[in-house]
C-alpha cells in the first residue's frame, strides 16, 4: 500500500503519525515526508538498510533495527522531542545526542550490541541534554556508558567520568539489567529513580561527584520523590551508608527482590530524622524476608506499608504502634503474615 502511496503521501498535510516497515521495496521518501508539516510521530519497524530521515517531526521510534550503525543523522534531528530504540541489533555505538535542544525523552531498550553513547568535545554544560527529562535504559548488557568522540575503544578509564557534566533537567531515570554500565553523567536533581542490578557505581558517582564538581543549590538527590531499588543494587560497598539522609523529599520507597541481608545494610538511627517526607514504603518479592526491618518504626511520617509476595514474612516489628500516622497496611500474596495479623487481631479482641 505504502509503495504506491509514497509519492502522493505528501498531500496529507494533516497527517500526524506514520508507522511503517521499511525494506528495499517500500521506500519512504525523506523529501516527501518533510512536507508533512503536522507530522509528530514516525515509527520505523524492522529497518534493514541505511537511509536518511526527515527532520521536523517530534517523535522517532525504531524497532528491530539490524544495521551496523545508527546513522549520524540522529544527531541532526534538531526538533526531535522523543527517541525510542527497541530491540536494535548490530550497532556498537550511538552518535552524540547531547546537543539536541528539545529532546525530552530517550529510551534505549534491549539493544544487545550497544557499548557506547558518544559525546562531543568540548563539553558545553549549558547545552548538555538541556531539555532531557526522562531516560530509560533497559537490557543493554554490553553498554559501558558515555565516551568521548575520537577515543579508542580500548582507551577508557574512570577519569572520563569526571569529565561528564550532570543532566540539568533529568527528572525520571530507570536503569535495569545493564551490568557493564559505569560511565554516566550524574543526576543530582532527579525526582524518580529506579535502579536494578550491579550498577551502584552510578549512584555513588552522583552522591560523590555532583556535590564537589558542580555548584548546585541543593544536596544531591534531595529532590528525589520516588525510589525503586531492585535486586543487588545494595551489594556495592562504595555507596555511602548515610546517603539516605540526602533523601529529604522522598515520598515513595519500593524494595524489589531484596534478601534479608540487603535490609541489614540499611540502618536508620533513632536520633536522626531519616526520610522525613516518606509516606509509602513497599516490599515486593522479598522471598527470604521473615520479619519487617525494625528501622521502619523510626520513619514517623509513614502512612502506607505495602507487602507483595513475601511468602516467608511472618513478623511485624514490635514498635509498629509508634507509627502514629500509619493508615494502611496492605498485604498481597503473603499468607504467613496474613495469618499472623489475623491471630493478633483475634487475641486483641479477646481482651
Amino acid at each position: 500500500m505504502l509503495e504506491s502511496l509514497h509519492k502522493s503521501i505528501g498531500n496529507l498535510i494533516c497527517l500526524q503519525t506514520i508507522k511503517v516497515r521499511l525494506d528495499e521495496k517500500v521506500v519512504l521518501s525523506t523529501k516527501v515526508v518533510s512536507k508533512l508539516i503536522n507530522l509528530r510521530h514516525l515509527l520505523i519497524d524492522t529497518w534493514t538498510f541505511r537511509d536518511k530521515t526527515p527532520v521536523g517531526f517530534g517523535k522517532l521510534s525504531i524497532q528491530q533495527h539490524e544495521g551496523v550503525i545508527i546513522s549520524k543523522w540522529l544527531s541532526s534531528l534538531r526538533y526531535i522531542i522523543e527517541i525510542s530504540l527497541l530491540c536494535c541489533k548490530g550497532f556498537q555505538y550511538l552518535p552524540p545526542l547531547e546537543r539536541l535542544p528539545f529532546l525530552k525523552s530517550l529510551e534505549i531498550l534491549v539493544c544487545d550490541d550497544l557499548e557506547y553513547i558518544y559525546y562531543e568535545d568540548p563539553i558545553l554544560h549549558e547545552t548538555f541534554f538541556p531539555s532531557l527529562k526522562r531516560l530509560h535504559i533497559w537490557e543493554c548488557r554490553k553498554l559501558v556508558g558515555w565516551r568521548r568522540m575520537g577515543d579508542a575503544f580500548n582507551d577508557i578509564n574512570t577519569s572520563h567520568q569526571l569529565l561528564l557534566p550532570q543532566f540539568p533537567c533529568l527528572s525520571f531515570l530507570e536503569i535495569s539489567r545493564c551490568p557493564m554500565l559505569t560511565h554516566m553523567p550524574t543526576f543530582p536533581n532527579i525526582k524518580s529513580l529506579s535502579l536494578s542490578g550491579y550498577i551502584a557505581e552510578i549512584l555513588e558517582a552522583t552522591l560523590s561527584i555532583a556535590a564537589s564538581q558542580y555548584s548546585i543549590a541543593c544536596t544531591p538527590l534531595s529532590m528525589l520523590k520516588s525510589l525503586r531499588i531492585h535486586e543487588t543494587i545494595m551489594d556495592v560497598k562504595n555507596v555511602p551508608q548515610d546517603w539516605w539522609q540526602n533523601l529529604t523529599s522522598l515520598k515513595n520507597l519500593e524494595f524489589n527482590y531484596l534478601s534479608s541481608q540487603h535490609f541489614q545494610l540499611i540502618e536508620f538511627k533513632d536520633d536522626i530524622n531519616y526520610l522525613p517526607s516518606l509516606q509509602k514504603i513497599a516490599f515486593k518479592v522479598c522471598i527470604d524476608l521473615k520479619a519487617l526491618p525494625d528501622w521502619i518504626c523510626n520513619i514517623s511520617s509513614l502512612q502506607h506499608i505495602k507487602i507483595v509476595y513475601c511468602t516467608n514474612l511472618s513478623l511485624l516489628p514490635e514498635r509498629m504502634p509508634h507509627l502514629t500516622n500509619l493508615c494502611t497496611l496492605e498485604i498481597i500474596d503473603s499468607p504467613l503474615l496474613v495469618e499472623e495479623c489475623r491471630t493478633a487481631r483475634t487475641n486483641a479482641s479477646s481482651y
